[in-house]
């Protein structure tokens, strides 16, 4: 029974530092849609992205992040990579959850030791 939760810490660890790579990836995409002209491509993999990141962070005892990302992808509802001009209000509300997990990200990734691993 203790081998897999050694092989369990090793996966929560193995997301911990991974952090600063989820970040980059999240400001890239992020970016990509933001840039002029928006590109739909990147918000479809900015929505797939924290589809993922609900989950994982979830299931890796980050349950602040899991919030904010399960908050941000409800604000990236379907069709909203399709839309060619999102409403300001609908806008505004995606880049303040944006904004609040990558900050969140950003806090985690300082950490020593991710949220479930014993000492």
């Amino acid at each position: 029974m203790r081998e897999t939760s050694l092989s369990m810490d090793a996966i929560v660890w193995n997301f911990h530092e991974s952090l600063p790579d989820k970040i980059v990836e999240f400001e890239g995409l992020w970016n990509a849609w933001l840039s002029d002209p928006p590109s739909p491509n990147a918000c479809s993999a900015f929505r797939v992205l924290i589809h993922r990141m609900s989950g994982a962070t979830a299931a890796f005892g980050y349950e602040d992040l899991a919030a904010r990302a399960r908050e941000l992808e409800q604000a990236l509802a379907p069709g909203v990579c399709d839309a060619d001009a999102l409403p300001e209000s609908v806008f505004r509300s995606i880049e303040e959850r944006a904004a609040g997990l990558l900050k969140a990200m950003h806090e985690r990734s300082t950490q020593t030791k991710p949220p479930r691993v014993e000492d």
